[in-house]
């Protein structure tokens, strides 16, 4: 994910509201996190749901017929810089800042590429305190996708920890 307040974005879905859109998929990744780690009352469950059907039902009233493209134009290359792969791929599955299934990375280029880094909570969680061996896969994919060389290196692969990639050629 990259930060939506680098510069607006060219999606007509999201300009000019590039940040309340990052709020909203933010919201919905904390949601995804709270429904893997709360203990919620079972007489409130049934609440929780309808209210969020609500919402749900509220944000289907404004999906457009057709539904806009998820790319504008076809994916940059892995090493390429982060603003026009965000530019290029926004609702991305794993480093669209605007999809909430995104994994939680933020892109930067660097000399030899683009790295990613970021926080891997609960959802991403594998065995008993570690980061899933998949999420790191896909962690290394956008990036490390038409590469000649790519290393991920796990700062701790327990959840909530830093998880850095970097790609170069």
């Amino acid at each position: 994910m990259t930060d939506p307040q680098r510069r607006p974005s060219p999606h007509p879905s999201l300009a000019g509201r590039e940040i309340d859109m990052a709020a909203l998929a933010d919201v919905v990744r904390r949601l995804v996190d709270l429904t893997v780690t709360c203990d919620v009352p079972a007489d409130e469950v049934q609440s929780i749901v309808h209210e969020l059907q609500a919402s749900a039902d509220r944000l289907a009233q404004h999906v457009p017929t057709p539904p806009h493209a998820r790319y504008l134009v076809a994916p940059a290359p892995a090493g390429s810089d982060p603003a026009t792969m965000h530019d290029s791929m926004p609702y991305d599955v794993v480093i669209g800042r605007y999809n909430p299934l995104a994994l939680p990375l933020a892109l930067e280029a660097t000399a030899r590429g683009a790295r990613g880094t970021g926080r891997f909570t609960k959802p991403y969680e594998g065995g008993p305190g570690w980061v899933h061996g998949a999420v790191i896969a896909a962690d290394s994919s956008p990036c490390g996708s038409g590469v000649r060389r790519a290393s991920t290196r796990s700062v701790s692969s327990k959840p909530g920890s830093t998880i850095a990639t970097a790609t170069g050629s």
